[in-house]
């Protein structure tokens, strides 16, 4: 009865949020912003819809905060989709979090604290294996590692791998000499 209602003005109806899919949450309040319009539903239509959905869709607060939350989340879930898939690898997750550092560091709507927060995930995710890992990776793609991020993997190798001989190895596979051309 509910689901009609809302489908008859060309809406899609509301999604729920599950536990099957991580990015359910930003798929959510896609579905609620773009479906706005089910307010004038619920309200003409309040006996027939549960209660609890009808105070969660009419919360004025959670409209208003909405777009803040899927300016976060959208990017979020968009990197989450990538690193889902059965071919992705480190590599891949290097680089996800790098465009997530830079579209958060070019966002207006985000706070010094939560540029803050996600800087202080960042340096936890990324590791200087990590980096060692990307700086060999047949699947490097948009991203280059800083000067920084790529000293702090060589410097890895050469304290903790130094009778494995691995830092003229790097080196070379770098500059593309023998026996890497």
């Amino acid at each position: 009865m509910a689901k009609a209602k809302f489908s008859a003005p060309g809406g899609k109806g509301l999604v729920l949020p599950s536990d099957v899919r991580w990015n359910s949450v930003a798929d959510c309040l896609e579905a609620y912003a773009t479906q706005w319009d089910i307010l004038k539903i619920c309200e003409d239509n309040s006996k027939d819809i549960d209660s609890a959905i009808l105070k969660k869709v009419s919360n004025i607060g959670l409209k208003h905060g909405e777009q803040e939350y899927l300016s976060l989340l959208k990017p979020i879930a968009v990197a989450l989709d990538i690193l889902q898939k059965k071919n992705a690898t480190i590599s891949y997750a290097v680089e996800q979090w790098k465009l997530l550092q830079d579209k958060f560091e070019e966002s207006q709507n985000l706070s010094l604290e939560k540029l803050q927060k996600f800087q202080h995930r960042y340096k936890q995710a990324l590791t200087p294996y990590h980096f060692i890992v990307y700086m060999f990776s047949p699947e490097k793609q948009n991203y280059a590692l800083t000067p920084e991020k790529k000293n702090l993997a060589l410097e890895t190798i050469s304290e903790l791998h130094v009778n494995l001989g691995l830092l003229p190895l790097v080196i070379k596979f770098n500059a593309r000499c023998s026996p890497f051309k």
